[in-house]
């Protein structure tokens, strides 16, 4: 049986016990042996990395994989600067497409454009007279129609909350009926996922938590097109199958694997649907929206619990996390002896009592650092919603770590790039809350891992874990935290494979 030695300047573990190594061995898919262990054990390979530095795979615990894949085949709108800009864009695939052909689009974030105001029907109009057109917003809970799709889209009387018809804009339920104009056709989705797999390795993410996705395009995918290991996380739609499936988490394959139920309880800050306890400071008539009714969330919750099943809630607003967490602390108590690893999605505005509550319950935050350099610094979408005081306070990280509350760190595709990720944690406009680099690649690796009952698996370098690592150009561990944007993925192995380089 082959096996190879990588040797470095530095390799981070992630282990307590033994925190750097200068070498490791890996024999197929596993790693052997680590640091003295391995220093004479025989190898068929040999690759020096001197100037670079070692550590596990990056696990996005927050990732909407496969639809990353597919909005890279569509109109890309992300770095537009403008809603003219956004324009020239789709005006351009209008013109590659038939007549009548619907064009989608993606990632617009009217907080990066001059005119500081959503999209709307009118505006797509003039470039797309005569094409059903659909642009979803950076956050995905915001989406903008033209005429032309509107009207061939019927939405029944009873599904049109969020329904803005006469600008087009489509939140909630309502832009529901538009999905299938979204996608892509069967044929194209192994395509689309060996791109979001490419874009994956080359950013050094080994693995990925997926969000309500084509499950089926997953388990049927070779490992010529998802060389990424993907624990899958279905919508809550599916609960009662599977509880009647009793499938026990984790079941599948080494790279296709069952993870927690996907529940809502409210939207987001771009779409201004987060819900608030106080209004939003740039429009003072609506504080954001509930998903759930609270006694129906708890009611779900419960099941989901007591079946054995995790439970992941995507929870923004100081409102919403709260209604989560009632859920939980009910769902819990009717059988607080069962062990479990419940997860709140983002978790971005937690009040005093909530952060206490979550500790106390055991629940794993996964947070998205580059939400912070997104939109969290000075000047950005969120000082711009929640206001001076507020918005300094949003994904108190090191708020977070000090009171003992597990995190997993991933990234929602906005976008992924843990690099980046890293580099916004030390940057978080409160001092108190900002992370060493140390700490944020641990949440990006073994607390990744542990949040998907993975932590025998993946997320460390020792022996007999899964041989998935990084190679990097420097060690975000010692450079100036303004260098560390600048570090690039030189190698990425999976299941001791290189699989980019």
């Amino acid at each position: 049986m082959s096996r190879q030695r990588y040797v470095a300047d530095r390799i981070l573990t992630m282990d307590e016990q033994t925190p750097y190594v200068r070498e490791l061995v890996v024999e197929a898919d596993r790693i052997l042996a680590i640091g003295d262990e391995a220093r004479d054990i025989p190898c068929d390979e040999v690759f020096e990395m001197r100037d670079g530095v070692i550590l596990p795979g990056f696990i996005d615990a927050h990732t909407h994989f496969l639809q990353m894949g597919i909005k890279r085949m569509q109109v890309d709108l992300r770095g537009t600067t403008s809603i003219e800009e956004a324009l020239e864009r789709v005006a351009y695939r209008i013109h590659e497409v038939e007549p009548g052909s619907w064009v989608v689009g993606n990632h617009w974030d009217e907080s990066k454009w001059k005119e500081q105001r959503y999209i709307t029907r009118q505006d797509i109009d003039r470039v797309a007279p005569e094409n059903p057109v659909i642009l979803r917003r950076m956050c995905g809970h915001l989406w903008v129609a033209n005429t032309r799709a509107l009207e061939q889209v019927e939405i029944p009387p009873h599904h049109q909350r969020g329904l803005d018809k006469a600008n087009g804009l489509l939140r909630w339920e309502s832009k529901d009926y538009f999905w299938p104009y979204m996608q892509l056709p069967t044929s194209q989705l192994s395509h689309a996922l060996q791109i979001a797999s490419e874009m994956a390795l080359e950013l050094g993410v080994t693995s990925v938590h997926e969000w309500h996705s084509d499950f089926q395009t997953l388990y049927a995918a070779d490992r010529s097109q998802l060389s990424v290991k993907v624990v899958g996380g279905p919508s809550s739609d599916m609960l009662d199958a599977l509880c009647s499936l009793q499938l026990p988490i984790g079941f599948g394959n080494s790279y296709t694997r069952l993870g927690a139920v996907k529940f809502f309880a409210d939207g987001s800050f771009g779409a201004r649907t987060a819900a608030l306890y106080d209004p939003y400071e740039d429009s003072p008539h609506t504080s954001g929206e509930l998903v759930w009714d609270t006694d129906e969330l708890t009611k779900c919750f419960t099941k989901a619990h007591q079946r054995g099943l995790q439970i992941a809630v995507h929870a923004i607003g100081d409102k919403g996390i709260d209604v989560a967490l009632a859920a939980f602390r009910k769902a819990i108590d009717t059988d607080p002896e069962r062990p479990h690893r419940h997860r709140i999605e983002h978790c971005e505005m937690p009040n005093r009592w909530a952060i206490e509550e979550i500790a106390a319950l055991g629940i794993i935050v996964s947070a998205q650092p580059n939400f912070i350099g997104e939109w969290g610094l000075e000047g950005g979408m969120y000082q711009q919603r929640l206001g001076e005081e507020r918005f300094r306070f949003l994904n108190p990280l090191g708020t977070f770590r000090r009171n003992g509350i597990r995190m997993a760190f991933g990234s929602d595709c906005m976008p992924m790039n843990p690099i980046y990720g890293i580099w916004c944690a030390a940057r978080h406009p409160v001092p108190e809350e900002q992370l060493h680099p140390e700490q944020s690649i641990r949440y990006y690796t073994s607390g990744s891992a542990h949040a998907a009952f993975e932590e025998q698996e993946k997320g460390k370098l020792i022996p007999n874990m899964a041989a998935d690592f990084i190679v990097l150009s420097a060690d975000p561990t010692r450079v100036p935290v303004d260098q560390i944007r600048d570090i690039v993925v030189l190698m990425t192995v999976v299941d001791g494979k290189q699989v980019f380089v």
